[in-house]
């Protein structure tokens, strides 16, 4: 894939939320974790109100604070980067679920951890300035290694427009100006003048980042290399799995009276149960090894909810419980074994095959038709959504009562589709074209019918339903234009890790010194 197809699609629509290349970047930008990337729209993930509460008196818009290797930040300018890093944000979000921050509190007063050996403490409020540091680091090697190869802060000048565009419709949706909405977010240092001079100089290392990702090119020889030195990561493996957990000690009996019990007594009948368990799963283990029942009828048999009887994953999602067992190079198929999960229950695995999966990548096209949802509604009606579905009938019709080619579908596509369109109305992707899609690079409903739902041949159309659990309502137009031979979908994960590991170490070699 050329470096400049890549860079192309990328530029193209955000809305475009099925569009496989800008997936494949997104997925591979989510593990290089020294520089936020998406800076358009970044809102908190908490309500407004809640970081309203803070105000430690530390980042009060007076002077520079930090100095990196020549590049000065003023205080408003860390108070952004301190809201924004990762490590505050994702403390923010989880406080709730977690318990473990108290977003009522100065983090300056809360204890982030403690040396075990010292006994120092390091506070929250130390945690996120560091992090802060961090991307101020790299973010500054980024942009002045930019400015040095030729690029300007004209060169994401629309970047920056459609990033405080988003940001605005985003604090008029809860009701408050632009500037109120930067100090709720970011601190109420930070002005409108403040958040924009930010982010242009981080939108301007994104695109030397990424720019410099797209360049990296690797054979197929390298790949292979790779594959051979992480097959048992990279391989996908097919297996079985039952896992039978003990019943709970009931606390009430059948009149709903508490049950009294003492810990020694509640501790022997644990144990009976976890026996219990035990013996099901071996008696399960002797019947898959013999032969006399498959998985799916111990699964019924014994009325399982987590089990598995054809279950298939790459070694690098396996659970740990069993991954050892299965990537084990001496396994063949029909071996069973069982495992036991602590005094949580017993995994009875069994080893069907393991290969490297030889699926290529596919091209199609399609015209997406939105369902209308209206103002103030989370979701379509059924009315809305079968004027859709008849929408979506009638292109295909239209299609099939003309020329029916891939050029005449690739004209409504231009003509009708509700994808992403750039400001002049053309689509984002002409004619509705992804390239080289991978398994996993669309909505579940649209993958399906590209690479699980029998053989495609090119020309096959279809109407793809994704009315329900995506992120928008409505139906896919499709038509599949071939396979690419020889293209393996698996080769995709291998470039994106050594893309990964290359542009990290060329991030480290920036930033050293700064």
């Amino acid at each position: 894939m050329s470096a400049s197809r890549e860079k192309k699609q990328r530029q193209g629509s955000a809305a475009a939320s099925n569009k496989a290349e800008a997936a494949r970047q997104q997925a591979s930008s989510a593990r290089r974790k020294t520089i936020q990337y998406t800076v358009i729209g970044v809102v908190a993930a908490v309500l407004v109100a809640a970081l309203l509460i803070w105000n430690s008196g530390f980042f009060q818009n007076r002077a520079a604070a930090v100095d990196v290797s020549g590049t000065s930040y003023t205080v408003a300018e860390v108070s952004y980067f301190y809201h924004n890093t990762s490590a505050y944000q994702n403390t923010i979000y989880y406080a709730q679920y977690l318990g473990n921050y108290d977003t009522t509190a100065s983090p300056r007063d809360q204890v982030y951890t403690t040396d075990s050996e010292t006994g120092e403490t390091t506070t929250y409020h130390d945690y996120f300035l560091q992090a802060a540091m961090d991307d101020l680091v790299t973010i500054t090697s980024l942009y002045d290694a930019a400015v040095k190869d030729g690029y300007t802060d004209a060169d994401v000048k629309d970047d920056v427009a459609e990033g405080i565009k988003s940001f605005k419709a985003s604090a008029s949706s809860y009701g408050y100006s632009y500037r109120q909405f930067l100090a709720a977010n970011y601190g109420s240092a930070v002005t409108p003048a403040v958040y924009e001079r930010v982010l242009t100089r981080t939108m301007l290392a994104s695109r030397y980042l990424n720019d410099h990702a797209d360049s990296l090119e690797y054979s197929d020889e390298a790949c292979q290399t790779y594959y051979q030195e992480h097959a048992d990561e990279l391989d996908t493996y097919a297996y079985s799995y039952l896992y039978f957990t003990p019943e709970a000690v009931p606390t009430k009996d059948a009149d709903g009276n508490d049950i009294t019990m003492t810990d020694e007594e509640k501790t022997a009948a644990e144990e009976k149960n976890l026996a219990e368990a035990r013996e099901k799963a071996e008696a399960a283990k002797k019947a898959l090894e013999s032969g006399s029942r498959d998985a799916a009828a111990l699964i019924e048999e014994y009325g399982l909810t987590s089990a598995d009887a054809e279950a298939s994953a790459v070694g690098s999602s396996l659970s740990s419980t069993y991954k050892e067992w299965l990537t084990d190079a001496a396994r063949k198929a029909g071996d069973v074994t069982l495992i036991e999960n602590g005094t949580s229950g017993y995994y009875v695995v069994a080893f069907r095959d393991r290969y490297l999966d030889q699926t290529v990548s596919v091209n199609v096209r399609h015209i997406l038709v939105r369902a209308e949802i209206s103002e103030g509604a989370s979701a379509p009606t059924e009315e809305q959504l079968t004027a859709a579905r008849t929408e979506a009938e009638d292109i295909l019709a239209r299609w099939k009562a003309g020329e029916a080619t891939e050029a005449s579908f690739a004209a409504l596509a231009d003509e009708l589709s509700d994808d992403g369109r750039d400001e002049s109305g053309a689509l984002a992707t002409p004619g509705g074209l992804y390239e080289k899609v991978i398994p996993g690079s669309f909505v579940t409903p649209f993958n399906d019918w590209l690479f699980n739902d029998g053989d495609r041949s090119p020309g096959d159309t279809g109407i793809i339903d994704v009315s329900t659990g995506q992120r928008y309502s409505g139906y896919h137009v499709a038509y599949f234009v071939g396979e690419n031979a020889g293209d393996y979908a698996w080769r995709y994960g291998v470039r994106d890790t050594l893309t990964d590991e290359e542009v990290q170490s060329w991030m480290e070699g920036l930033a050293e010194g700064y």
